[in-house]
């Protein structure tokens, strides 16, 4: 008869794999801690069902101009957790630039419920087009309650739930020239708005520093929640083997937001040992001059459309952030983080940035040792690893993890939507139910 005590072995045994595999999943992630809410967004997609039983009335309003990427996130979300039987979107948009109604177009697909866009110029006729919305998803809040401060004094006595996306954290204190808290006081008073930041680190300097000069009372009815803007873009497959190992800076043009000047001189140092390298400016405006030195190394991608924006940077090795300064650390969030998660091309990412922007993990991007500029991580990399097959496995693997993070967050960003279309009931039993296509 065999002793009780081996009967437990293997039962034992089994613990402590169990145990083994948790510990692995969780430490293999990279640069965590702590289980990080980013990185393990599993189970079915939100779906919301309000709570009258009647479809809401929602309003995406951007008034901005230049928040594209942000709005199609919103979509993305809406589009994902809501259908006839539930909500009714009507969009309100400054400008859709650089094409990117085909990828909102493909986002929408057949859903029935989304109504054709109108320019934003148009938000006062809402009362005849919507009736009482009962939510407004106000993605340039900044601007939206300032350009449309009667509308909304409208909606605010209609008791309106409005959704405010703070882009500009460092202008929501009390005294702040901008305005911004004075005039959304009387909304977070009557419980009326939540804040909504594109990041962690943003939603931090919010409520720890600008709610810090609130009064006390409106202090204590802040709501914030952070919603991370991603979206599904076409990508390209890499070509093997890489010819060209492009670095990608995107957005807009501008020194006050990139460090041209260090970032061409990096390149400099090391442009004759590195033939294959190439620097690709992609984005809009003014583009910087490139010393003589480098000009065939450096090549601008101006205007074009979000899919070929996207597609371009999906063929690449690395975005490169080259922040001008640390405002993208602690107030304000870059849209070159997003993009990478969107184009699934990893970004150059020390300590630092991975420590404001929660959302990303060390195996996820190319990580720059302490010291390291974005460029010496990219020379460190391309010179140290054994080959250029090594490199490009290397590549595909963060591009694997990039893109399953893209879905990760796309389905938190359901679960976040899902809250925000949480709302009082109105007295408007008007329903605008006529099928809808999306026209462009």
């Amino acid at each position: 008869m065999i002793p009780r005590r081996f009967l437990r072995l293997p039962v034992i045994g089994c613990f402590f794999a169990l145990c083994g595999i948790l510990l692995y999943t969780i430490y293999s992630t990279g640069h965590i801690n702590k289980l990080n809410p980013y990185t393990y967004t599993t189970g079915k997609a939100a779906v919301y069902r309000p709570a009258s039983g009647k479809p809401a009335k929602v309003i995406l309003l951007e008034s901005g101009g230049s928040h594209e990427e942000v709005t199609t996130a919103f979509l993305t979300s809406l589009v994902e957790t809501t259908t006839k039987s539930s909500a009714f979107v009507y969009p309100f948009f400054k400008l859709v630039r650089f094409q990117m109604g085909p990828i909102m177009k493909e986002t929408i697909g057949n859903h029935t419920n989304v109504a054709k866009y109108v320019h934003s110029d148009r938000l006062k006729e809402y009362k005849t087009r919507v009736g009482r919305p009962d939510v407004v998803l106000s993605v340039t809040c900044e601007h939206d309650s300032k350009e449309h401060s009667a509308v909304f004094n409208e909606w605010l006595e209609q008791g309106v739930s409005l959704v405010c996306v703070v882009h500009h954290a460092d202008r929501w204190f009390a005294e702040s020239d901008y305005g911004h808290y004075k005039r959304l006081a009387p909304w977070i008073q009557k419980g009326q708005v939540t804040f909504v930041t594109l990041s962690d680190h943003v939603d931090k300097h919010l409520k720890d520093q600008a709610a810090a000069t609130w009064k006390q009372e409106d202090r204590d009815k802040l709501k914030a929640k952070v919603f991370v803007p991603v979206f599904r873009a076409p990508t390209r497959p890499h070509k093997s083997p890489m010819q060209v190992l492009g670095l990608n800076l995107q957005g807009d043009f501008d020194p006050k937001r990139r460090d041209y000047k260090s970032l061409f001189g990096q390149l400099a140092k090391i442009a004759d040992s590195m033939s294959a390298i190439k620097m690709y400016l992609v984005g809009h405006g003014v583009p910087p001059e490139v010393p003589e030195q480098i000009k065939s190394k450096v090549e601008f991608k101006s205007d074009l459309s979000f899919t070929d924006f996207y597609g371009h940077m999906s063929e690449g090795l690395a975005i490169l952030p080259a922040f001008a300064s640390d405002d993208y650390y602690s107030e304000k969030a870059s849209s070159s983080v997003p993009a990478s998660i969107i184009a699934g091309v990893p970004l150059v990412a020390a300590k630092k940035l991975l420590d404001a922007y929660t959302y990303l993990s060390v195996n996820e991007v190319w990580f720059a040792e302490e010291g390291e500029t974005d460029i010496d991580a990219i020379h460190r990399l391309v010179t140290q690893i054994p080959s250029p097959e090594a490199l490009e496995q290397q590549l595909r693997f963060r591009q694997r993890k990039l893109l399953n993070k893209r879905e990760s967050l796309i389905r938190l960003n359901g679960r976040t939507l899902v809250s925000l279309l949480q709302h009082s009931t109105g007295t408007d039993e008007s329903y605008y139910r006529k099928e809808w296509e999306w026209e462009w």
